[in-house]
């Protein structure tokens, strides 16, 4: 007769305080607590001291792991909480640390946008709030382009891939196509509607190489069909280098550069969603530098290890006020 195992999640103290947390919040955490004090680089410690290794990162969001040395520096830790402690609205009210931060931001722009002349960066609070910055800048920049040559504003439709995830904010929902319907299916007529949904030609490594890449032409082909009809109605692209949310799902990097070529073609923005891939995890600090775009985009949104969110911009905008974030 078999013994029956006692299973190793959650120990004793992770599950008394994991239904602790059920009385206060709708939540479904992982089967243990995290002892952020005994976790050490990719290492989780829990409350129960178990260990674990974390292969995602939190989901992209840890950049170094855990009390990397560096953090613990004093003077580090002074300036982190001065800023921390005496937080202003930054839109109104600049600090040293605050021009610091954008200093940095600019000096990390992808490499394929450091030759636009007037590049700028907006820092937000998070990632889903940069895509929603995002979305009001290409919609503001396509609603001025429009006025200068005396036409209509015909819409604000955007072109967004199956199994997209772009965040659970009203703007960004609709764009968003997860795998898993939950966070989507009650709030598609909150946003504003018409965006179309277009094939993603995510790798399929169990087919030969040339079906991935005839699939590749055909995601592009029906990327030029939708454009060659509506481009006058399209504000832009958005698109993610690897669809995370949809199972780290990579498509081949000349199905990017084409959608750069037709985006370009066609007088359409191209804007990147860079909130998991960003800083690091491809090889490079952008996911898009290494596609070899012959455009640069219009912009590209981070988010997670970037430690909040911020929209890179080729061009500034007219009107002051469109993007803030207190």
């Amino acid at each position: 007769m078999a013994i029956p195992q006692t299973p190793r999640f959650p120990g004793p103290v992770s599950k008394q305080m994991l239904d602790e947390l059920a009385h206060y919040v709708i939540a479904t955490p992982y089967p243990f607590v995290v002892d952020l004090e005994k976790s050490l680089g990719m290492t989780l410690a829990t409350v129960d001291r178990q260990e674990l290794f974390d292969w995602a990162g939190y989901f992209g969001s840890k950049l170094i792991g855990h009390n990397h040395p560096c953090l613990y520096e004093p003077e580090y830790v002074t300036r982190l909480v001065r800023a921390a402690n005496n937080k202003v609205a930054n839109p109104d009210f600049l600090t040293p640390e605050c021009l610091e931060y954008y200093r940095l931001l600019y000096r990390l722009a992808p490499e394929t946008m450091k030759a636009v002349p007037h590049l700028e960066v907006y820092a937000v609070n998070s990632g889903a709030e940069a895509i929603e910055n995002m979305m009001k800048y290409l919609v503001a920049k396509f609603n001025a382009k429009r006025r200068a040559g005396n036409r209509n504003i015909t819409g604000r439709r955007f072109l967004y891939f199956d199994q997209a995830f772009h965040g659970r904010t009203v703007y960004a929902l609709g764009i968003t196509q997860t795998a898993d319907p939950v966070a989507t299916k009650d709030f598609h007529g909150l946003h504003i509607g018409g965006n179309v949904k277009l094939p993603f030609p995510a790798i399929d490594n169990s087919l030969p190489a040339a079906e991935n890449e005839r699939r590749t032409d055909e995601a592009l082909r029906t990327v030029e069909l939708v454009l060659s009809q509506m481009a006058e109605d399209i504000v832009g692209i958005i698109v993610e280098p690897i669809q995370g949310a949809g199972g780290q799902r990579c498509a081949l990097p000349r199905f990017f550069a084409g959608l750069s070529a037709l985006a370009h073609k066609h007088d359409v923005y191209l804007a990147f969603d860079e909130v998991q891939t960003s800083l690091g995890p491809t090889g490079k600090v952008f996911a898009i530098d290494n596609f070899d775009l012959p455009h640069p985009p219009m912009a590209v949104a981070v988010g997670k290890k970037f430690g909040c969110g911020a929209v890179y911009m080729q061009e500034p905008l007219e009107d002051i006020g469109v993007l803030d974030s207190t």
